[in-house]
């Protein structure tokens, strides 16, 4: 069930077109095309997007999902991600005394979905010698290289 809800987490990412990748960034969205997104101590953001680097969310700071697609997120000591930490392409780390809903990985070594509960599902389906995880990461990164951030 975890799975499925990964895979519709992924398909709720921010809006992408058919014929040409647009990202779509909110007022309260924090999101960069090349390069790492830090969310300060004391800032709060609805969803922060790295699409080429790593989000890291510090200390104090709080922000609804931390998304990177070939970074990683990082989640310091006394952070908040209230919905999902997911990098696509990279690693979640969460740092003991953070809070995070859930975190989604989706790498050469498969999918890792880790709920609320703490506990993780990990799926790795390998087709044609490469695995799943690594063939959505593969193809969301090729789409990412010609994307354009639209703010609303």
């Amino acid at each position: 069930m975890r799975t499925l809800a990964a895979l519709l987490i992924l398909s709720s990412l921010p809006v992408l077109a058919e014929e040409e990748c647009r990202v779509e960034a909110g007022p309260n969205d924090v999101v960069k095309k090349t390069g790492n997104v830090v969310i300060e101590a004391g800032q709060t953001a609805e969803d922060a997007v790295a699409l080429d680097g790593t989000v890291t969310v510090k200390k104090g700071a709080t922000v609804k999902n931390a998304v990177s697609f070939h970074g990683g997120v990082v989640v310091e000591d006394g952070a908040k991600v209230t919905k999902t930490a997911l990098a696509i392409g990279g690693t979640v780390k969460v740092a003991k005394s953070a809070t995070v809903n859930s975190t989604v990985e989706v790498s050469d070594k498969g999918l890792r979905v880790r709920g609320e509960d703490g506990k993780d599902v990990d799926v790795n389906i390998v087709i044609g010698g490469k695995s799943l995880g690594q063939r959505i990461a593969d193809e969301a990164m090729a789409k990412m290289k010609n994307c354009r951030i639209a703010t609303k």
